[in-house]
Parts: C-alpha cells; sequence; structure tokens
C-alpha cells in the first residue's frame, strides 16, 4: 500500500501489477445531470394512447437542460455520450382484468426502439395503483431531446400519481 493517506479528491488506482499508487480525478464531471418530478397528479392519461408526462418541478438541474414546461432533457453542446437514465410512472386507479401500463423513452420525438422498454404492469385488482420503472443507459448526441410517454389500456382516462413518479438523467464520465 502507499505510505500516506493521498490527498482529498484522490483516489486509489492500480498499474496492473499489483502496484498501488494515489492519482487524481481529471475526469469525473457527470453533468448534465437532473432530478424531475410530478409536483401534483398528471390527469387526462387517456386509455390506449401514448401520453407525454411532462415533470414539471425539479429537484436540481446542473445545465438548465430539462424544461419543466415541455417534459423535454436536451442534451447540451459538447455534452454527448452515454447517459444513465431512471424513471418511474405511477398510474393510479388500474382495473383488473388484464389491463396494462406502462412508459416508453422517447428520442427527438420517436419512441426508442433499440433498447428495452419499461416492462407492462397488468391490473390485478379494481383501484390499484401500478408502477412501471426504467434504469438503463443510453447513448444521446449533443442537441438531441429525451422525453417519456406513459401508455394504459385501463378502457377510460387515468391519473399519474405523483409522490411515485419521477425522471432524472445524467451523463457518464469516462465512457
Amino acid at each position: 500500500l502507499p505510505q500516506n493517506d493521498g490527498d482529498a479528491g484522490q483516489y486509489l488506482k492500480t498499474d496492473g501489477s499489483g502496484n498501488l499508487s494515489w492519482a487524481t480525478v481529471t475526469s469525473a464531471d457527470n453533468t448534465p445531470a437532473f432530478s424531475a418530478y410530478l409536483n401534483a397528479d398528471q390527469t387526462g392519461v387517456a386509455h390506449d394512447t401514448e401520453t407525454k408526462v411532462v415533470f414539471n418541478a425539479e429537484i436540481f438541474d446542473t445545465d438548465n437542460a430539462y424544461n419543466t414546461s415541455d417534459g423535454l432533457f436536451t442534451v447540451p453542446s459538447g455534452k454527448g455520450g452515454k447517459y444513465q437514465v431512471n424513471a418511474q410512472v405511477a398510474f393510479d386507479d388500474i382495473d383488473t382484468g388484464g389491463e396494462r401500463c406502462e412508459f416508453y423513452l422517447y428520442v427527438d420525438g420517436s419512441k426508442l426502439s433499440d433498447y428495452r422498454q419499461s416492462a407492462g404492469v397488468w391490473g390485478v385488482q379494481t383501484g390499484q395503483l401500478a408502477a412501471a420503472s426504467y434504469s438503463h443507459v443510453i447513448q444521446l448526441n449533443a442537441g438531441q431531446t429525451l422525453g417519456i410517454y406513459a401508455y394504459h389500456t385501463d378502457g377510460s382516462d387515468i391519473h399519474l400519481q405523483h409522490e411515485w413518479t419521477f425522471f432524472s438523467a445524467f451523463r457518464l464520465a469516462g465512457v
């Protein structure tokens, strides 16, 4: 082991031969990063229709890249790369009878098809809350937009429960 404790901001690394040394982090910038949520239930989510979810409040947004008015994250100039994307959408009052609810990621206004989307959740008890979630790494280029659309087959308009509905992403450093 190295003979000292290292300095603030350093990490312990190996050279591949088992020799350890302290190094300084030079490229650990995981921005842009944002975390958004619904501050009230989103109503009017129509049956058998993909409906945009507009997460209208933020916990943080490092680059002002998420828009709470239209629900879109736009990759800033020079910030393309691999992004860790996390989301959950909670549908309230899903009925029995095999009703399905899920959500999709949209890039530049089109459903993302080359990554696994949120798994469908089926109603098994009348009036239940059903949440679908997503966590995956995707490639985004500068200027591309990312949004979330909800879908259900409940038979009538339902609402999204704000306490369990969120959307966040951050750029992965070093990949």
